[in-house]
């Protein structure tokens, strides 16, 4: 499995080489880059708009499987939010979680956190879990 890593810090007009960044790394592995796009821009837009720190975005790319990780200094996690219908925002969890295989959360002992998506399945695997499985 090939990994790449970059940091990025929180602001705005970044969120572009963020996506683009993840796209690269989705072609590399044959899986949806659309959909892996989507996933990365609402994550990074949450790390800038909510978090504020400084964030790194590691993929994991294997044949037919990508894993995108975002690993920022915040230890507050994030929340799936009932919305109303006209709410102009608090979607991204959501879009996250219809555009790809398996999403999750870790918090780490010395801070911070790491969000995850994946899309595709590891090798061997017939899907990837989900973090409620």
């Amino acid at each position: 499995m090939r990994h790449d890593a970059r940091q990025f810090e929180p602001r705005p007009e970044l969120v572009r080489a963020v996506r683009a960044f993840v796209a690269d790394a989705a072609r590399s592995a044959d899986v949806d880059d659309n959909a892996a796009s989507l996933a990365a821009s609402e994550l990074a837009t949450n790390v800038v708009r909510h978090v504020g720190t400084p964030f790194t975005v590691r993929t994991f790319v294997a044949a037919g499987y990508l894993r995108v990780e975002f690993v920022d200094g915040s230890s507050v996690l994030p929340t799936v939010r009932d919305l109303a219908e006209d709410a102009d925002n608090g979607r991204g969890v959501y879009l996250v979680e219809a555009s790809t295989t398996a999403w999750g959360v870790e918090s780490y002992p010395s801070g911070g956190k790491g969000i995850w998506f994946e899309l595709g399945a590891p090798c061997g695997a017939s899907k990837a879990l989900s973090p409620s499985s």
